[in-house]
């Protein structure tokens, strides 16, 4: 069973949620003092809102509150010993707040290590972990989001499909060069980072945590040129983050994006959600635009 594939083919663009920690935030958590999973087990109704808002936006795919999940980054909050506990309780809680329709995908990030061939066997632990924890809870498939490493990305997709039978689906966070090319954080090319993913048993992959800005097409062509038979996840920003001129942040709303989804799904794009800034009300917009395409410009996703 692949219920991600299956909703793909059933209707052609699933549209996803949006952000987690950003809208945490705007209601009151401080990542400075705590991890965003940590509401999972002291904010419950907080977290179960938010899923069921994204439901009720239209998001047919809802993604946990398991982002830093992992025991490397919950030691840094002296939280390493309630993975199990924080990641049963985001599947537990978007499931509630979902209701019957949306798939429910759990989501796990980087560890934040910089030497990863040094802590190669430390990393694999934490994402084997971590996966055991959310496929026991129910997910329907895993999420590997914001990956910045290639290397750690590889690490990372053989220990979960070591102790896992779900599909992962893994996303990872480009920037644009001074050549005006694309990479990693970590700097390998676009091309080299989705095809180790790939090659080390991704079902999915693609990218989030891009500004939905006028770079992102580039960033789709490249992607497709180097890949043109592969379909794609695509959850960008709403924007740039705040700088000191445009302090609000997000100057690029990511409802700039609607006009042109029938030009991502004909890229590849087969899965559209929101990254960072994003919240419920950017979400209903796209199924707006999405409901009111010319039938045939992407398959019925209704």
């Amino acid at each position: 069973m692949s219920p991600l594939r299956d909703a793909i083919a059933a209707h052609g663009l699933v549209l996803s949620d949006g952000a987690w920690g950003t809208n945490l935030m705007s209601v009151g958590l401080d990542p400075k003092r705590e991890c965003a999973e940590s509401w999972n087990l002291s904010h419950p109704d907080v977290v179960r809102s938010l899923a069921r808002a994204y439901s009720e936006a239209g998001a047919q795919l809802i993604t946990t509150n398991t982002f830093g999940g992992n025991s490397i980054r919950l030691a840094a909050g002296d939280r390493a010993q309630y993975v199990e506990a924080l990641n049963e309780a985001g599947v537990r809680l978007a499931r509630e707040g979902a209701g019957r329709g949306p798939l429910i995908a759990g989501t796990m990030g980087p560890t934040g290590l910089k030497d990863i061939a040094k802590n190669a066997q430390d990393i694999g632990a934490a994402f084997g972990e971590q996966a055991r924890a959310l496929e026991n809870a129910g997910v329907d498939f895993l999420v590997l989001e914001t990956m910045t490493s290639p290397e750690e990305a590889t690490i990372a997709l053989r220990h979960i499909l070591k102790h896992c039978t779900l599909d992962v689906v893994c996303s990872f966070a480009f920037r644009r060069t001074s050549s005006g090319t694309f990479s990693t954080w970590s700097g390998a090319s676009t091309a080299t980072a989705i095809a180790q993913a790939l090659d080390s048993g991704a079902a999915m992959t693609g990218v989030n945590c891009y500004p939905a800005d006028e770079t992102l097409e580039a960033l789709l062509r490249e992607m497709h040129d180097d890949h043109p038979a592969t379909t794609w996840w695509l959850k960008p920003n709403g924007g740039s983050p705040p700088t000191t001129a445009c302090p609000d942040g997000y100057a690029h709303p990511i409802t700039a994006l609607s006009p042109a989804i029938d030009k991502l799904y004909a890229r590849g794009v087969r899965v559209l959600g929101g990254c960072c800034g994003t919240t419920p009300a950017h979400i209903a917009h796209m199924q707006g635009t999405i409901d009111a395409l010319p039938h045939g410009s992407t398959p019925d996703n209704r």
